[in-house]
């Protein structure tokens, strides 16, 4: 039994049944003052046991330390790198979705690139399209640019013509004015168109005439006899109408229509059966009604034309003392 022990370093050593010495090192102890024996495993018989007391080397307690040391410090390396594999792992897994992302941004991105150069070209062209067509339009612009000088020099031009014509008008209208004072009968042809720039207005034909193929029809509304008609008209500076033609005779029958008999200018009361005119000439051409002339009663001298006939043929004769309205003719002052 051991007594005040106070720990040590102590080299055990015995033999083994070979004869060899076996050595324990780090083995503490005091101070033993029992002697003991040491038995081998599996029954080896035991044997001395020699024990000296020794003091406790430095070097041991420093190489424990830093064994400790090393121990904690291979701890916390562990624990370290255990750490930066879990985050390795997170870093690695989060770099994979970035690339992934990436990737997926780059295939957008080379398709949006084909679909910009695509309408890159569409616009490149529009914009040539538009140049050719900017470069056109100011070519216009310049030629209209010219065309509006010339034209603004005309129009300069005929206002200075306009403003001398306008005197010349004013000039020939108080000329007409003295005219019209000297002769009142053209008060029948011509009228103040505007009373103050004293502008007239002329007619080929009296006020109340019509006007065909350069001559001048009164068609009355009142009525007298054959003769008396003939002197009416003689007192307008025209006579009973004479038709010469066939246009002329359908323009009486459109005036005519479906209205009252109208004297004309042509009898035969000078001689039964030769119609004459009333300047002297014989008719050669009459556009009478059927069954006309038929000098009824022996007294019908006299021819009137018949507006409700339904033919322009429309001529009767009658007589003379009848009174019925009258187509008067002249010559029209110009044409």
């Amino acid at each position: 039994m051991a007594e005040d022990v106070c720990y040590s370093t102590v080299i055990f050593s015995h033999r083994s049944p070979s004869g060899a010495e076996v050595k324990r090192d780090d083995v503490i102890y005091a101070e033993v003052n029992t002697t003991g024996t040491l038995s081998t495993e599996r029954g080896t018989p035991t044997g001395a046991v020699s024990v000296s007391t020794l003091r406790a080397d430095p070097n041991t307690t420093l190489y424990r330390l830093a064994t400790v040391c090393l121990g904690l410090l291979c701890a916390v390396l562990l624990t370290i790198i255990i750490a930066l594999s879990v985050n390795y792992t997170g870093v690695t897994e989060s770099l994979s979705q970035a690339n992934s992302r990436m990737k997926n941004e780059l295939d957008w991105l080379k398709e949006n690139y084909s679909s910009l150069i695509a309408a890159s070209q569409v616009l490149w062209t529009n914009y040539s399209i538009l140049a050719a067509v900017n470069d056109k339009l100011q070519n216009e612009k310049a030629e209209l640019q010219r065309n509006t000088s010339g034209l603004q020099s005309i129009i300069e031009r005929f206002q200075m013509e306009n403003d001398s014509l306008q005197t010349k008008i004013k000039i020939l209208n108080r000329h007409v004015t003295e005219i019209y004072k000297t002769f009142p009968s053209l008060e029948k042809y011509c009228s103040f168109k505007d009373v103050e720039s004293e502008e007239w207005v002329c007619n080929p034909c009296p006020r109340g005439w019509v006007f065909f193929s350069c001559k001048c029809y009164y068609f009355s509304i009142d009525e007298k006899n054959w003769k008396d008609s003939h002197t009416a008209c003689k007192k307008q500076g025209a006579d009973l109408v004479i038709i010469n033609n066939r246009e002329e005779q359908e323009f009486i029958w459109r005036q005519t229509k479906g209205n009252k008999n109208k004297w004309i200018g042509l009898t035969d009361a000078s001689m039964e059966g030769i119609w004459m005119w009333v300047d002297g000439s014989r008719l050669t051409t009459g556009y009478w009604d059927d069954n006309q002339p038929n000098n009824q009663n022996g007294i019908q001298d006299c021819v009137v034309a018949d507006p409700k006939s339904h033919s322009f043929q429309n001529w009767n004769d009658l007589d003379c003392n009848s009174s019925w309205q009258r187509i008067c003719e002249t010559q029209a002052v110009f044409r």
